[in-house]
């Protein structure tokens, strides 16, 4: 069979993006792809993606279009959500 799999940004805030997933799940989507976690500081959009059902397919996290996809693990996951929070509570975000 066919597996179909959405391609979403990491720049959009997390209510753009759960829209945007709840889009792709009607469209027969299983799986994303979260671009762009090079170039973003909160990972809402990420998180967005993995509460609606959605699989995390795979990330990319280089500035380059030929950057190879990433394949997240729990682990990686993980480690990119505590370094977000540490990283925005050292410019007075929330934790």
């Amino acid at each position: 069979g066919v597996e179909t799999i959405g391609v979403l940004s990491a720049r959009g805030d997390s209510e753009e993006t759960t829209e945007i997933c709840e889009a792709l799940k009607s469209l027969g989507a299983v799986r994303v792809i979260v671009t762009g976690l090079d170039i973003v500081r909160r990972l809402g959009a990420l998180l967005a993606a993995s509460t609606r059902g959605l699989g995390l397919a795979a990330v990319t996290q280089s500035p380059f279009a030929a950057g190879a996809l990433e394949l997240p693990t729990p682990i990686s996951l993980s480690r990119a959500i505590l370094e977000s929070g540490i990283g925005n509570a050292d410019r007075g975000g929330a934790q």
